[in-house]
C-alpha cells in the first residue's frame, strides 16, 4: 500500500512493488509457457508418429497452464495497478475493482462530494479490516479484497470530514 500527495489530494493505492511482481510473474509464467510449447516440439519431432504422444500432450497441457496463469496474473496486475481511492478538498474519488461475474475487473471511477458521505465506521479484526461510508443513500463497504488499505482510507475519510471515526454497531 501506497499513500501519495498529488495536486492537493491523498491517493492511496497499491505499492508499485507488487504491481511489478505481478508483472514479472506474467512474463515468467509466459516463458515457462513458451519453453514447454518448445519442448512439446521438440518430442513430438524426435519421436516421430505416435510413440511417445503422452509426453507431447503433457506438455502440451503443461503450456497451457502457464499460460491461463499468465492470463490471470496480468488481470489482476492490471486491476491492482488502476485501483485507488483519492480524497481530497472536494470530496472522493474511488476507483475499485467489480465484482459482477468478470475476474477483478476494473470498475468505474465513482466521486462524492463530502455533503453525500456521512457514517464513516472502520471494523478491525485479526482477518477482516473493513470501512464503510455512506453515500447517495447507498453503503459503501471498502474491504482488504478490494481496496488497498481499508484502515488508511477510513482515517483519511473521518479526518477530512471532521468526524470521529467509529466502530460498527453489532447488534444482539
Amino acid at each position: 500500500m501506497a499513500v501519495v500527495e498529488s495536486g492537493g489530494e491523498t491517493i492511496v493505492r497499491y505499492s508499485r512493488g507488487l504491481i511489478g511482481m505481478y508483472y514479472a510473474l506474467v512474463a515468467a509464467s509466459g516463458i515457462i509457457s513458451a519453453l514447454c510449447l518448445l519442448a512439446a516440439l521438440g518430442t513430438a519431432i524426435e519421436a516421430g508418429r505416435g510413440t511417445q504422444l503422452w509426453t507431447v500432450g503433457s506438455w502440451i497441457a503443461g503450456a497451457v497452464s502457464f499460460a491461463l496463469m499468465a492470463i490471470q496474473l496480468y488481470t489482476m496486475g492490471r486491476a491492482y495497478a488502476r485501483t485507488y481511492v483519492a480524497v481530497g478538498p472536494e470530496g472522493v474519488r474511488i476507483h475499485l475493482p467489480t465484482s459482477g461475474g468478470a475476474p477483478l475487473a476494473i470498475g468505474n471511477e465513482l466521486r462524492f462530494q463530502w455533503s453525500e458521505i456521512d457514517g464513516i465506521t472502520y471494523e478491525h479484526k485479526l482477518r477482516k479490516r473493513v470501512c464503510r461510508f455512506t453515500a447517495s443513500d447507498y453503503i459503501y463497504t471498502l474491504t482488504q479484497n478490494n481496496c488497498p488499505s481499508p484502515g488508511t482510507v477510513a482515517e483519511l475519510l473521518a479526518e477530512k470530514k471532521g468526524v470521529p471515526l467509529t466502530a460498527p454497531k453489532v447488534s444482539a
